[in-house]
């Protein structure tokens, strides 16, 4: 979208008229070069519903005052999609909120004074490489039909950049705040393994996901970037799944082959030379990867669906190219609410059903 040739007329003059597009639910764009012009007329959308602003190119923009002076003046935006910025995430949340106070901090969310003041100081430092989030419209009243902010947000997306620290313990804080009370789909992506402790492949256990998920009591969907909950590394290289000889070379270690072979021997899988990596690696994993995804929805009681996006040691966060398997999980439930069953599919690039968007997008909602 470009911004249109408009002459920029005193707004003394009397005969200045704010320009208003009516029947416009949907704004997508690839850079800023609109905003500028779209604030200063007075553009309004009185039906706008979605946001969507895709950087062009390898220039990712850093939202400023002026972006968030034009979001909060949509009261009718419900859902903003920026898979590609670098943006602190306080500026994520007073966008979310539509906050116009100055300066804004994270204490000025209601519950935020509570936090670990360790926890606080991360989030205050967090820069965001991509984000999402829908929000639910309120109105004062049954027969109001005004909305207000700041609105109940109810899906949530972020990615944090590379340098920056976001840990499960922050995770499990941001459900305590009464802000993401409502929040029914989450997706985040934990891209410093090495600074989490929790995260640690030596002690990762399904106990630790049951705490940290244990106050998003409404959450329905889930999407959740880690490192592997073990050492073991994934049959993948380019991206793309080795044969099983391939991946028992790359180990290169007898003992650790004969390991494998006789797990795959006791859970019955077929390991020839020729089978597909990731299917021999999924067929070992699966029991005790499935306890992780019981441990979460044992706590997130309407929770229905958890993708795990997987990383290992070799894993690049860095790298835009990078593909990583996602294994999804069906959670299937008792009348009373128990969890039955985990039902199970790993997917990863070059499989059939592995989603053909790409990292960044395959994030959002």
């Amino acid at each position: 979208m470009h911004a249109p040739d408009w002459e920029h007329p005193i707004r003394d003059d009397p005969g200045f008229k704010p320009l208003i597009a009516p029947s416009l639910k949907t704004l997508c764009s690839n850079s800023l070069d609109w905003l500028t012009t779209m604030v200063y007329r007075k553009v309004t959308f009185p039906m706008l519903r979605t946001l969507y602003l895709e950087a062009s190119g390898t220039s990712w923009p850093f939202l400023t005052d002026e972006f968030l002076n034009f979001v909060t003046a949509q009261p009718t935006l419900l859902e903003v999609n920026i898979p590609r910025t670098f943006s602190p995430f306080a500026y994520c949340m007073q966008l979310a909120r539509g906050e116009l106070s100055s300066p804004f901090t994270l204490q000025d969310l209601p519950g935020f004074s509570d936090v670990d003041p360790a926890s606080i100081f991360r989030l205050s430092q967090l820069m965001m490489l991509g984000f999402a989030f829908t929000r639910a419209s309120q109105k004062i009243s049954d027969t109001d039909s005004d909305f207000v902010l700041p609105q109940k947000l109810t899906a949530f997306c972020l990615e944090p950049a590379p340098e920056s620290i976001l840990l499960l313990e922050d995770i499990e804080n941001l459900g305590g705040i009464p802000f993401f009370a409502d929040c029914t789909k989450l997706s985040v992506v934990l891209s410093n393994p090495d600074e989490d402790p929790f995260l640690d492949p030596d002690t990762f256990s399904p106990l630790i996901l049951r705490k940290c998920f244990a106050k998003w009591k409404n959450l329905r969907y889930l999407r959740l970037g880690t490192i592997l909950p073990n050492a073991f590394e994934l049959p993948i290289q380019n991206g793309r799944s080795l044969d099983f000889k391939s991946y028992c070379k790359l180990q290169n270690d007898e003992d650790w082959e004969d390991e494998f072979r006789e797990r795959c021997l006791h859970s019955g899988i077929e390991c020839m030379d020729e089978s597909c990596g990731m299917e021999v690696w999924a067929g070992v994993h699966e029991y005790d990867m499935a306890q992780y995804a019981r441990a979460i929805a044992s706590v997130c009681s309407a929770l229905k669906v958890f993708e795990w996006s997987l990383y290992d040691n070799e894993s690049d966060f860095e790298a835009v190219e990078w593909y990583p398997p996602c294994w999804k999980w069906d959670i299937l439930r008792n009348p009373d609410g128990t969890v039955r069953m985990v039902s199970g599919h790993l997917t990863w690039k070059g499989h059939v059903n592995y989603p053909p968007d790409d990292r960044f997008t395959r994030y959002m909602f």
